[in-house]
């Protein structure tokens, strides 16, 4: 089994994966990779600092099999709906009610 951290943005809920263990990704990295998201949202600062932070503690490390390890989107934030995640991952609320992503192929 292969292991992946799932960042999920508290705004658009586009969700995007880091491969390897929570602990092989620094807070700094973590947070570096939600500011690079958050900017597509034109959030003021203190908003995207908030936000950055909120999708640090809400990281989710997930199990995977070694197949569908590169299912998950490691290379950029996608629509939950539009990409693969293994059925026990909750999908945000909303997603779930509708909502859409307007911008998800950042970093």
């Amino acid at each position: 089994m292969s292991r992946a951290v799932l960042l999920s943005c508290p705004v658009c809920d586009a969700v995007r994966a880091l491969d390897g263990r929570r602990s092989d990704h620094s807070k700094t990295d973590i947070i570096s990779t939600a500011k690079r998201h958050l900017r597509t949202h034109q959030l003021s600062e203190s908003k995207a600092a908030i936000r950055a932070h909120q999708i640090t503690y809400e990281a989710l490390e997930i199990l995977v099999s070694g197949d569908d390890i590169d299912r998950l989107p490691v290379e950029a934030w996608r629509q939950p709906t539009a990409t693969w995640l293994p059925e026990d991952v909750p999908v945000p609320a909303a997603q779930t009610a509708g909502a859409t992503l307007s911008q998800t192929d950042d970093d």
